[in-house]
């Protein structure tokens, strides 16, 4: 295979990420092939020591996925650039499938199960604080009743934001978890090539 031909090839199995990220991956490999000749090194050889087009490509686009998560703006985001870059890990080791599909799945579950509980929660807690007030007004409570309403209704609400913090706090953990995992699997990959 010639360098043109790689670059070709390689080329398109980026295919996914920006045209401008796919041009500037292309420019730096061919920098990489052009410095590596000029030390010496034959084209074939430098060729082999780049991998496959393909493993080359998807452990890119894991790099580049990984640059994705690391800079979202929101917890929702990293989720979308996590489940983005399934594929891509997926295909750079396949074993990762055996390794991950369970635990993710069972962490992804609980953390749904999670935000839709606190949710529900915050939900009923302000209904109950919205019906003690009409109730209130219209059953003439007293002081003491009407305080223990409103009290009751703040302590449900508050157990409710306390899940949402605690989803967020578990989501930064399982991203920051996640991104690890990814430079692993990069540089685990990169080694066997």
């Amino acid at each position: 295979m010639t360098k043109e031909e790689y670059l070709n090839q390689l080329k398109l199995e980026l295919r996914g990420l920006e045209e401008k990220d796919i041009n500037d991956i292309i420019r730096d490999q061919e920098e990489f092939i052009r410095d590596a000749m000029s030390a010496g090194r034959s084209e074939g050889e430098v060729l082999r020591s780049l991998g496959s087009p393909k493993s080359l490509a998807d452990s890119l686009k894991l790099e580049y996925k990984v640059r994705r998560i690391d800079s979202a703006g929101s917890t929702w985001e990293s989720y979308k650039e996590i489940l983005g870059s399934w594929g891509v890990l997926l295909a750079l080791a396949p074993l990762n499938f055996l390794l991950l599909f369970g635990p993710v799945i069972a962490i992804l579950s609980f953390m749904f199960t999670l935000i839709l509980t606190s949710a529900i929660i915050v939900f009923i807690g302000a209904a109950l604080l919205l019906i003690q007030f009409v109730v209130g007004f219209f059953a003439g409570f007293n002081f003491v009743q009407t305080a223990a309403l409103l009290f009751g209704s703040i302590g449900v609400i508050s157990l409710g934001l306390i899940g949402v913090a605690l989803f967020v706090l578990i989501s930064q953990l399982f991203i920051k978890l996640f991104i690890g995992y990814a430079h692993w699997n990069i540089s685990f990959v990169k080694g066997k090539s």
